[in-house]
């Protein structure tokens, strides 16, 4: 009895150690199964142009070091409410080097589409671009990223570089929906969401605890992007600078239907705008903290504030609900000429 008991351990854990599977650095397509799992990623892998790689649901891919995942031809990692797909790794300290999707918007390729998975552990250093988007990078890109939980990624910042702790975007127009992005951390911008150069499609996701050290805790957008930004529940954000939820600047955001809550930065708790006209349109923005704005600071800028309610929000210094600065540069002086119209403001505060 007991040699059948010893004989039955022996030929699990031969099955369990058939199903790892080994993928060495290089190319990478076709199809990754359950019976594969787990994928132990042993280098810098790529899906190259035109190729197409497969993954299942319940997959396991493990990064086993600091290893980029290239996408320059069609990832379809798509799992399912049963069954997600986990991008992970053993040592969280040192973290895998993101899934980065580039140059991948020619018509001839499928979209990308990350759906149903986990993504932790990313970590994004180096030189400007490879210290952005600690869990996912797409420049010049095209993908679907939505149902998925993004969480513990970071982005290592130096001087005058950006962020995206758990997403970077630029020269893209992704859909980012229906997502979980939390505890994510960006060195400079955008700890939960960055974005610049396009108009990415950022809806019905719940970004919370993701903090930045410098502008945009939960999300950042820049330089001539206009992304439409509706329907999220951005909550418990932080940054050191402008926008502990939202960050604005430039471009012509469109802020629709979100809740906008308990979030807190120097400038701006909820939203900071910055050389912005966007519009900013039935949202809940209340319970935000900041030395100037609790709600939102605007700093010249000319938004469209229609039909918010703003309330218990809370302005150390001046603006509990909002604050209206000007910008100088040079001898140019941007004046803030916000237009805001049936909204509800209460219940602020500001020493």
């Amino acid at each position: 009895m007991k040699k059948l008991i010893w004989l039955s351990a022996l030929i699990f854990i031969g099955l369990m150690l058939q199903a790892q599977t080994p993928v060495p650095a290089g190319d990478v397509s076709g199809l990754w199964n359950i019976d594969g799992s787990p994928y132990l990623i042993e280098g810098e892998i790529t899906v190259p142009i035109n190729e197409t790689l497969v993954i299942e649901p319940g997959v396991t891919v493990n990064f086993q070091g600091y290893y980029k995942f290239n996408v320059m031809g069609t990832l379809l990692a798509t799992g399912n409410e049963q069954d997600s797909i986990l991008f992970t790794t053993d040592d969280p300290e040192t973290g895998w080097h993101s899934i980065r999707i580039k140059d991948t918007d020619n018509n001839s390729q499928d979209t990308t589409r990350i759906m149903y998975c986990r993504i932790e552990y990313g970590k994004s250093s180096g030189t400007c671009p490879d210290n952005c988007g600690g869990g996912i990078f797409i420049s010049h890109g095209r993908a679907c990223i939505t149902h998925n939980n993004i969480q513990h990624n970071s982005a290592y910042i130096g001087a005058a570089d950006w962020g995206g702790g758990g997403i970077y975007s630029e020269y893209s127009n992704p859909v980012i929906s229906e997502n979980i992005i939390q505890y994510n951390h960006s060195g400079h911008d955008g700890g939960g969401i960055y974005c610049s150069y396009g108009s990415p499609v950022i809806s019905g996701n719940i970004v919370r605890n993701n903090d930045s050290d410098f502008r945009g805790g939960g999300i950042a957008s820049f330089l001539f992007a206009a992304p439409i930004i509706s329907n999220n529940i951005i909550e418990s954000n932080s940054s050191n600078d402008l926008g502990g939820g939202l960050y604005l600047s430039g471009g012509d955001a469109s802020v629709v239907n979100n809740y906008i809550i308990g979030n807190i930065g120097n400038e701006g708790g909820g939203l900071g705008l910055y050389l912005n006209n966007s519009k900013i349109i039935n949202n809940l923005i209340a319970g935000n903290e900041a030395n100037h704005g609790g709600a939102l600071y605007n700093k010249g800028s000319s938004p469209w504030v229609y039909n918010n309610t703003i309330a218990q929000n809370e302005a150390y210094s001046g603006g509990g609900g909002i604050y209206n600065t000007f910008e100088m540069i040079g001898m140019m002086a941007f004046h803030s000429n916000p237009t805001i119209i049936n909204s509800i403001i209460h219940d602020n505060t500001a020493s």
